[in-house]
Parts: structure tokens; sequence; C-alpha cells
């Protein structure tokens, strides 16, 4: 082939192959998106179906005990964290974990308020991870007639004093964290 016609046929494959990818292009059209991670939202409510039902924020334990709701979340796999300290040299510190069911249910008369445990008891052992289900901790609004079901995890912490042999008022603080596994 001389220099000419290999030119010749380079243009012409530049120009065939050039044209036939701008011919499939019939419309084009370009968009933008915003979009938020939440990470998670939670709240330590107060652990009852008054609690829930309001969304009262625990500022306190109520009997020991305090109500943990998850909002949103962006995460397949959960793990919360409860770590409690006290200058209470001895102070032994236990920690159960109960889900619950909040729910309305037709009582032949009237609306009942349901606020049951669901599934088994867990420990939870002082500043150490525990992978949470959060399906059983997601906050979902419900009323009367509505048929929704909301979930909290109750979370009972027992202070063990028997060892404190220092009499007097002591505080504790519990940093409640999570994150994802």
């Amino acid at each position: 082939m001389n220099k000419k016609k290999l030119i010749a046929v380079f243009l012409l494959s530049t120009i065939l192959l050039t044209g036939l990818a701008y011919a499939f292009i019939y419309w084009t059209r370009c968009l933008t998106h915003q979009f938020s991670v939440v990470g998670i939202k939670a709240d330590l409510i107060q652990p009852t179906f008054n609690g829930y039902i309001n969304k009262i924020i625990a500022s306190d334990l109520t009997n020991d005990k305090i109500g943990l709701i998850i909002e949103k979340e962006n995460f397949y796999n959960i793990w919360l964290n409860i770590t409690v300290t006290a200058q209470a040299p001895g102070l032994v510190v236990t920690m159960q974990g109960q889900y619950y069911n909040v729910r309305y249910e037709w009582g032949g008369l009237s609306w009942t308020e349901v606020f049951v445990p669901n599934g088994a008891p867990f420990t939870l052992t002082n500043h150490t991870a525990y992978t949470v289900d959060k399906t059983q901790m997601m906050y979902v609004p419900i009323s009367a007639g509505g048929g929704e079901t909301g979930h909290m995890l109750v979370l009972t912490l027992n202070y063990d004093t028997e060892l404190v042999l220092e009499p007097g008022d002591y505080t504790s603080t519990m940093l409640f964290e999570m994150g994802f596994v």
C-alpha cells in the first residue's frame, strides 16, 4: 500500500468511527443530586411506653434503666459500647440489655398500650463493644389503629456497692458510644 492510500484509509476510518460514535448519541443531559450521610442518629429515652411515644429524653436512669432508640442510620451492623466510671473504688457495674416492642393493640373496647420484651436478655460488659440488632432498636412513630410496631433497647445497670468501703455520695458517668462493624 502506498503512502497516499494509507493516509486516505486512516482518515476515512477516523471519520467513520467518529461519525458512528456521535451518530448514536441523540440526546444528553447531566443531573446533580445532593445527599447526606447521617451515620447514626440515636437518643437515650425513658424506658417506658410513654417515654417511647413522646420521645422523652432521659437525663438519668429510671429505676436503674435507660431506653436506647435509633432514629436514623446508614450502616449494616452497629456496635454499642457503654463505659461506666465512678470515683468509688470497688464499685462493680453489670449491665443487661433487653429489646422491647412498642405498639397499640385493640382490646375489644379500646386500644391497649403494649410494651413487651422481644427475645432473650443479654449481658453487656463495661467498656466492651457489643454488636446490637439495629432492627430491634429502630424508632417508628406509632398510633392507635396504625398497626406499627416500634422498637427499643432497654438497658438495666446494676450497681454493686458491696466492695465500696468508704461511705459517701458518688456520681457515676455513663458514656454510650455506637459505631459500625
